[in-house]
Parts: structure tokens; C-alpha cells; sequence
């Protein structure tokens, strides 16, 4: 398991490991749930769905993978073996372990406290300031990767939104492109 954690966040991670998170599906098990759906997208939420499947939890990992030159975080188990190796992998550990919080917390937040949701970049900055603290809670020489990604972090957290394309007709489209670099402004 990850060691360079809260012990809250250990907790968090031990029941998600069982599936004993109360995601909506979990709670309908014992309870009359009356809507079942996820808070971000509208999907039924599961916690394979919630973490893996949502879109916001799609373009969480993206970003993850981009910034920690990961591939095949697309389930519990995929992330969890790193887990196995916690002192090889200890900086991913820290930084998938403050992803998977920090998409919980939101969701919580919503839930619970009101908060409306804006885009993928919140989720980003949840865990950016996440890493800031739990910095501490690792060895020397993991701080000063660790301070890197989260750098990265802050700055992908402060970029303009993106807009995601589709290939249509064989045509390579450009992925994602900033509204500025596309021409649009505000008349």
C-alpha cells in the first residue's frame, strides 16, 4: 500500500479497494435510492464508473498519464498494482492516490456542501494542493520530483479550457486546441 499518505486517505483507498465506498449503487443495496446517477455526468454511479468510466474521471487520468508518462490507469486494479512496488513507484503512488481523493472529495462536495461543478481543471487543482502538503510526508529524494509534478499540475490547472475533436472521415483532427488558437473571440 502507499505509504507517503494520510492515514484517512490509506482508509479511503482500503474501501475502494473492497467496493465498500457509498457511491450511489452501494447505498441502493441498503437503501431506497431514488437517484442513482452520477453527480458529473448522469451515468449510473458505480465506483469503477465513478473513478474510471466518468468523463470527468477519463480526463483526470489523461492528465495524470500525460504529466507522469503513465499509460493504463483505466481501472482500480490497473492503478493498485503500482501500489504492490510502493517504494519503485512511491511519487505515482502519492500522485494517484491524491487523483483518486481528490475526484471523491469533489464528488462529496457536491453532494453534500452544494458546490457546483466547472470543469476537469478543479479536480487537477484539488490534487496540485494535495501534493503541496503531503510533500512532507515524503523522502528527499522524491520532493524534488514531487515539486515538479506538482508544478505541472498548477500549470495545467490554470490553462484555458480545451476543446477535444473527433477524427471524421479519416482526417486527422487536431485533439484539443485552445479557444485563442481557434480563432474564436467574443464580439
Amino acid at each position: 500500500m502507499v505509504y507517503e499518505i494520510p492515514p484517512r486517505v490509506h482508509f479511503f483507498l482500503w474501501l475502494l479497494a473492497k467496493n465498500k465506498l457509498l457511491t450511489r449503487d452501494n447505498l441502493s443495496k441498503t437503501k431506497n435510492i431514488a437517484d442513482k446517477t452520477c453527480l458529473f455526468c448522469g451515468e449510473n454511479e458505480t465506483i469503477h464508473h465513478l473513478f474510471f468510466d466518468c468523463c470527468v474521471a477519463v480526463e483526470t487520468w489523461n492528465s495524470c498519464a500525460d504529466i507522469l508518462n503513465i499509460q493504463g490507469a483505466h481501472s482500480f486494479e490497473a492503478v493498485a498494482r503500482w501500489w504492490i512496488s510502493n517504494k519503485k513507484y512511491s511519487v505515482l503512488n502519492m500522485c494517484t492516490s491524491a487523483f483518486l481523493w481528490s475526484l471523491w472529495k469533489l464528488r462529496n462536495n457536491i453532494c453534500f456542501q452544494g458546490v457546483i461543478w466547472s470543469d476537469v481543471r478543479t479536480v487537477v487543482r484539488k490534487a496540485s494542493m494535495m501534493l503541496r502538503r503531503w510533500k512532507s510526508l515524503c523522502r528527499e529524494a522524491e520532493e524534488l520530483r514531487l515539486g515538479e509534478i506538482v508544478e505541472e499540475l498548477d500549470r495545467r490547472a490554470a490553462q484555458p479550457l480545451r476543446i477535444g475533436w473527433t477524427v471524421l472521415d479519416s482526417q486527422a483532427v487536431p485533439e484539443a486546441q485552445t479557444l485563442a488558437e481557434l480563432g474564436a473571440g467574443v464580439s
